[in-house]
């Protein structure tokens, strides 16, 4: 067949006792006054898309631009995206933030109007996917660069590769980004802007805006790129002595430069440590390689004082509780980079090794960061002749030259300071590329699926380990958890494990064995070893490690539907259109025209595909043709897709080809590649369909004007229907596409939901 050419809730109205004064409002979400910088970005020129938000840790960036999005919310809907998504570096600081945010909300008493959600860890399928279901609602979406980026780039991290284009919609469109900390976010700041850059270009729905967060911004990626911007940073009036932010601002800090000698350097800091810390007080040790802190902890440990370490090389379930027991502990914590943005600690002394400038401001806002003690002392750990990795030599180069300057280290006196160019690693994103990561359809090789070069920007290919009870093989029903995950380099699994191992086969959904390599999940049995849970991974056999509790073991949570009676095609049809159109009432701010109506009808038609034999014979349920059944048998052909079916059938009654792209769109598995996955090949047709299977004639809606006769099934031709869809992605960009397509899936979700029944 040849291609033709080229049940929900609404949104509840805002308390009307909500004060419209800006002040007022401010003031009731966090029981102070707004300081004046933050004044200053509520008044920010709303004509651009891109504002950098420069403001000292603990100076209420987070309270800046949430109380902000908010306010609009609430008194300036039309002209305030749909979500407010924060990316941070850190997942202990993402916990943070979104206590912070959710204490904001019921301030305001706006927890039925504003949803707020984590994207932090969960199953290797799905990641709290209720904010998704409600696309016209608004919410707060807090996460780590890592949940965020990799959805913003079609391949988001622990999310089942076909809900991949929902999440980049979301996240490219009726959105305000924030991204915080951007000095130590590294090639995910360069990636953010460039994503801003792509989309100012490309376009998107709605409105897509950026904010740049840090203390120590360098806005000359901006000014590369050619992005217009504006700029609010910490004034005078914030600096001014009777001002709140003055008291902060010009805590007391003494500096104290300690010059080591490498010669058992790490005896020496221990030793220091030991003399310098005070009693039932916390004292903070930043060290720059993970050896150094596990050595550290070791020899600290031997003393009465007591220690905690934290770095990367943890599973994520040991760092968060870690983490979570910080802010009352006493004692000395020992940590890596880690620390560096993602816990809100108060040291009364800090004791660090030299590393890059921005790095060094965001260590010492770990001390005397709340006003717990009457002053706060920071050690600069200088020991000499160090190797300089993980860092580049100009870094650290970079890094005296500031740190020369410093008669002291309170936070007045570093704003001073001119910070240095940041340094960032890892591949530039290009436009091309972007288009390229749209598909979703599995490759034999995962090729042209790894984003981590554009997220973190890892020196050097990293997996990740688990650890279970098993012999032998695995079972195939187990998922992997983000708690469960340690991250480490392929060069250091293969010094501690040589053998063949399983590994996580995303489009198959099941556990392999084979010889791992970067960015795949690693599932070991626990008797091989490897890890301690007070050191992380050691790698040392002898180390077990410990089970996890049930919560966090990492089973299937199973379907995010509930069960539904026999539900005719017709009624999901009608169902899912009426879903469509509410949709488009909540968000008629949009600038989506005409697609309004074109997505309306293909979410009449979604389910035409579902009239197939193959798919009412699993029904086992000859009175009707039906969409939806309490349950089914597998289909008698391996890989059938009604969707297909349900494209093919719009086609050969005159529908566009954007229509029938986005009705094959609606599960994610019939996208930009029409041909069948790679492990059913050899199986004949196209994703189950055979040439000449005929699909009876149905109604899909009430008028007599909704019924379609009945077709026999003309095969695509695979190339000619990617050439078409790549032909819609230069015309529309992959925001906007994504986008038409995630309304209707979310339409056929929620009319599911409608007729769902208890079990």
């Amino acid at each position: 067949m040849s291609l033709p050419s080229h049940k929900s809730p609404t949104n509840s109205k805002p308390t009307a006792s909500l004060p419209k004064s800006y002040e007022k409002f401010f003031e009731l979400a966090n029981g102070f006054k707004p300081y004046p910088y933050q004044s200053q970005f509520h008044q920010r020129e709303r004509n651009h898309t891109i504002h950098t938000l420069i403001a000292p840790t603990g100076l209420g960036k987070t309270e800046c631009f949430t109380v902000d999005w908010l306010w609009g919310i609430c008194h300036d809907r039309a002209k305030t995206p749909s979500r407010l998504v924060i990316s941070l570096p850190m997942r202990t600081l993402t916990h943070q933030t979104f206590d912070r945010v959710s204490e904001i909300l019921k301030k305001l008493d706006l927890g039925a109007t504003v949803s707020c959600h984590k994207l932090v860890g969960g199953t290797g399928e799905v990641i709290d996917r209720s904010w998704c279901n409600y696309i016209d609602r608004p919410a707060i979406i807090i996460g780590t660069q890592d949940q965020i980026l990799s959805r913003q780039l079609f391949k988001g991290y622990a999310t089942s590769r076909w809900d991949w284009p929902i999440h980049a919609a979301l996240l490219n469109n009726d959105v305000r980004i924030v991204v915080d900390e951007t000095q130590i976010q590294g090639v995910g700041y360069r990636t953010s802007v460039l994503l801003q850059k792509f989309a100012n270009k490309y376009g998107h729905f709605g409105q897509r805006e950026l904010i740049l967060c840090s203390a120590t911004l360098d806005p000359t990626l901006l000014r590369e790129h050619e992005l217009n911007y504006q700029s609010i940073a910490l004034g005078e009036a914030d600096r001014a002595t009777n001002s709140a932010a003055a008291k902060k601002i010009n805590f007391p800090k003494q500096l104290h430069r300690l010059n080591i000698p490498s010669q058992g350097y790490i005896e020496l800091i221990a030793q220091t440590i030991s003399t310098e810390h005070i009693p039932d007080t916390l004292s903070l040790c930043i060290v720059n390689k993970v050896d150094d802190a596990i050595q550290l902890m070791a020899l600290l440990a031997d003393s009465k004082i007591p220690v905690k370490l934290l770095h990367a090389r943890f599973r994520g379930y040991e760092r968060e509780q870690l983490a979570n027991g910080l802010s009352s502990f006493k004692g000395v914590v020992v940590a890596t980079q880690v620390i560096e943005a993602g816990i809100d600690l108060d040291a009364r002394k800090l004791f660090t090794m030299p590393c890059p400038w921005a790095s060094f401001v965001q260590r010492c806002g770990r001390g005397g960061r709340n006003g717990t003690y009457d002053e706060c002392d920071v050690y600069l750990l200088n020991v000499q002749e160090l190797n300089h990795l993980p860092y580049e030599p100009h870094e650290l180069k970079a890094f005296w030259q500031c740190f020369e300057q410093l008669p002291d280290i309170k936070i007045a006196t570093l704003l001073e300071i001119i910070p240095p160019r940041q340094s960032i690693k890892g591949d530039v994103l290009k436009a091309g590329f972007l288009e390229g990561l749209f598909d979703s359809h599995p490759k034999l090789d995962n090729s042209g699926e790894d984003v981590s070069k554009f997220i973190r920007g890892e020196t050097e290919p990293a997996l990740s380990i688990m650890w279970r009870d098993f012999a032998g093989e695995p079972e195939q029903n187990w998922r992997y958890h983000q708690e469960e995950l340690c991250r480490i380099t392929v060069k250091r699994f293969y010094r501690f494990y040589s053998d063949a191992a399983w590994v996580w086969h995303d489009g198959k959904e099941v556990w392999a064995s084979k010889a791992p390599q970067a960015n795949e999940i690693v599932l070991l049995p626990r008797s091989v070893g490897g890890y301690n849970s007070r050191l992380g991974f050691t790698g040392n056999s002898s180390h077990i490690p410990p089970l996890l509790p049930e919560q966090a073991t990492g089973k299937s949570k199973g379907s995010i539907y509930g069960k539904t009676d026999f539900v005719t095609l017709q009624q999901h049809s009608i169902d899912a259109r009426s879903e469509l159109l509410k949709i488009a009432k909540n968000l008629q701010h949009l600038d989506l025209g005409n697609f309004w109506d074109l997505v309306a009808e293909c979410a009449q038609w979604h389910d035409l595909g579902k009239a197939h034999p193959q798919f009412q014979n699993a029904i086992h349920n000859p009175k009707d043709i039906w969409a939806k059944a309490p349950s089914m048998s597998r289909y008698q052909r391996q890989g059938f897709r009604h969707e297909l079916a349900s494209a093919i059938g719009a086609l050969l009654n005159g529908k566009s080809f954007l229509f029938a792209y986005i009705v094959a769109a609606h599960h994610g598995k019939v996208r930009s590649d029409i041909d069948n996955f790679h492990w059913l090949k050899n199986e004949p047709g196209l994703r189950g369909l055979l040439e000449g299977d005929q699909v009876p004639t149905c109604c899909l809606g009430d008028d007599d004007a909704d019924q379609v006769s009945g077709f026999m099934i003309e095969l695509l031709d695979p190339s000619d229907w990617k050439c078409a869809v790549n032909k819609e992605i230069k015309n529309l960009g992959v925001f906007k596409l994504s986008y038409l397509e995630t309304l209707v899936r979310i339409a056929d979700r929620r009319a599911s939901i409608l007729r769902e029944i208890n079990s």
